[in-house]
């Protein structure tokens, strides 16, 4: 009878025991989306400034920085995705800081760097909002195909796809860089031009360059080494210069004439392609 008893209060006792852990408050952990509830220091622990509960958003954490709070990083940090809301603000503090954002950058709110901020980002730039100033370095680095919509803003010190191995970058806008001649769009698999409507072509060097969507692109400057390709509506300003192994390919359902784009005779050895539907109308012998 005894042993049936102190067993009996062990089993009550661990029950007791269970029952305390669970009702005990626990520290705040993030699923996805992390907003913050004040101004201040991103890695600051001070309960509400900026985070709930005083934690600091992990590598895993999307963060949304509301109207009218003010985070502002001052040293190297990677999140899953960041939202700066209208009347919110994304400060930067110190120079050369390095941002990684695995996913996406949206909102209308605004971006506050100083020399030498560089976001590293492998989703889509959906930022809509303004920027204090233009210190603020791009580097694409997802292996997927990106976008920059046309109702993005893109005002950048420079962009790059320089840690981009693989995937195309679409560029529905027409970025404003402080420096457009240290653009670096080489790697991946190319840069498309998809806005619909007049678009500027930054004069860089591209491996694969693909003009889309419609209107006249201004092509001033371009050089490169790989396929560029006409699709849709979309025409080419200028002859961009073709390098020794570049070919020229028309990848469109719609009839057009051929332009400017193909030079005669077509050295590089790439060659001339027609890879869809459209017909393809010489414009002279």
């Amino acid at each position: 009878m005894k042993g049936i008893k102190r067993n009996i209060f062990t089993v009550f006792f661990a029950l007791v025991l269970a029952l305390s852990f669970t009702l005990m408050p626990a520290t705040p952990a993030y699923a996805s989306a992390v907003t913050a509830t004040g101004s201040g220091d991103w890695n600051s622990t001070t309960v509400n400034a900026p985070w709930p509960g005083g934690v600091v958003p992990a590598a895993t954490d999307t963060v949304v920085i509301p109207s009218p709070f003010t985070v502002t990083l001052q040293a190297d940090t990677t999140i899953a995705g960041l939202t700066v809301d209208s009347g919110g603000k994304l400060a930067f503090g110190v120079n050369n800081i390095n941002f990684t954002v695995n996913g996406d950058v949206s909102g209308a709110g605004q971006i506050q760097p100083v020399g030498g901020v560089i976001i590293k980002l492998t989703g889509d730039w959906n930022f809509s909002g303004t920027y204090s100033n233009l210190f603020l370095n791009v580097y694409f680095t997802g292996s997927g195909d990106q976008t920059i919509p046309s109702t993005a803003t893109a005002t950048w010190r420079t962009m790059s796809n320089a840690l981009k191995t693989s995937g195309t970058i679409f560029i529905g806008t027409t970025p404003t860089l402080t420096f457009s001649t240290q653009a670096q769009l080489y790697n991946g698999t190319g840069v498309s031009y998809n806005r619909a409507g007049d678009q500027l072509v930054l004069p860089v060097a591209y491996n694969n360059l693909t003009l889309a969507g419609s209107g006249n692109k201004t092509t001033t400057g371009v050089s490169l080494d790989g396929i560029f390709s006409m699709e849709g509506t979309a025409t080419a300003s200028a002859v961009p210069t073709y390098g020794s192994l570049a070919g020229l390919q028309y990848n469109t359902a719609t009839a057009r004439t051929a332009s400017i784009e193909w030079v005669t005779p077509f050295a590089a050895t790439g060659g001339v392609t027609i890879a869809n539907t459209g017909t393809i109308t010489l414009d002279a012998a």
